[in-house]
């Protein structure tokens, strides 16, 4: 297994699309899009609060999870009041065909972390800017999203998995291009009741994600750069990587015998281009 997990952020499905984060490049205080953002500076653990002794045992819990199999190698960060205290690189982020040890800006796929730093922030700035409401409901911003009683699902009932929808549509579904796959999508039933039961939804966040789309004129690539990532000075993280950080990506799993490194490993966004939306 090639798999690459770090100690907090483990990656799983991806939903909405495929974001690419170097955590150790990540993490900087706020900054104009168009200025070079501050590395967050490094401490002794003293300095921020933390007892060095027990960060020292890190080193051996990462030791015996690559021992057993559980990972090839990862990364682990941690800081505490805007001052790194903990950066180190374990093992390999590569154990095929060749091994390539791990290092601190290895890029990795956030996967279903996507949706947390991604659409679910970027629907919050939305909500921030006055251009949504949670208790709308989606088919307000989505005309297409009605049907089977999807017409009542909320905004905030799919942020928070109770808007009923299948965790996962067919992937037949996605064999005709991006204007079909959405129009299945839209024509999903219901697997509950809206607000009445959660139900972990990959779907669902695709749909808030062509929400953002819709509301804001930018698909949600361009919109959580512009908006998140940029802003933040997060300028290692974000889709489609480009060739540079392609080369420091940690392979995930294999895709015609070939290792995927720097491309989405979920299939459905992988159909879509690396960004499930309608259209650019």
């Amino acid at each position: 297994m090639n798999t690459n997990k770090r100690i907090i952020l483990r990656a799983s499905r991806l939903s909405a699309a495929g974001v690419w984060v170097a955590l150790g490049l990540a993490l900087c205080p706020a900054a104009p899009a168009d200025a070079a953002a501050p590395r967050v500076p490094k401490a002794r653990p003293r300095e921020a609060g933390m007892d060095g002794r027990r960060l020292a045992r890190i080193d051996d819990v990462v030791a015996k999870g690559i021992a057993d199999g559980q990972m090839p190698g990862c990364v682990v960060l941690i800081a505490r009041r805007g001052k790194i205290v903990f950066l180190k690189a374990y093992g390999n982020r590569q154990v095929e065909p060749e091994k390539a040890p791990m290092t601190i800006d290895t890029v990795f796929d956030l996967a279903s972390i996507t949706k947390a730093v991604v659409t679910a922030t970027s629907v919050m700035v939305l909500r921030q800017q006055g251009k949504i409401q949670f208790h709308d409901p989606v088919s307000k911003y989505l005309p297409e999203f009605r049907g089977s009683g999807k017409e009542e699902i909320t905004v905030y009932e799919l942020l928070t998995h109770q808007g009923g929808l299948t965790p996962d549509n067919s992937l037949k579904d996605y064999r005709d291009g991006p204007a079909k796959t959405w129009e299945r999508i839209f024509a999903l039933g219901l697997r509950a009741q809206p607000g009445t039961k959660f139900i972990y939804s990959d779907v669902g966040y695709m749909v808030l994600g062509e929400m953002v789309h819709r509301v804001s004129g930018r698909t949600i690539d361009e919109f959580s750069r512009d908006n998140i990532f940029l802003p933040l000075g997060m300028t290692d993280t974000g889709y489609l990587p480009d060739a540079a950080r392609r080369s420091r990506a940690a392979p995930t799993e294999r895709r015609d015998d070939k290792w995927m490194q720097g491309e989405v490993h979920d299939p459905r966004a992988y159909a879509l281009g690396g960004v499930a939306v309608l259209h650019g």
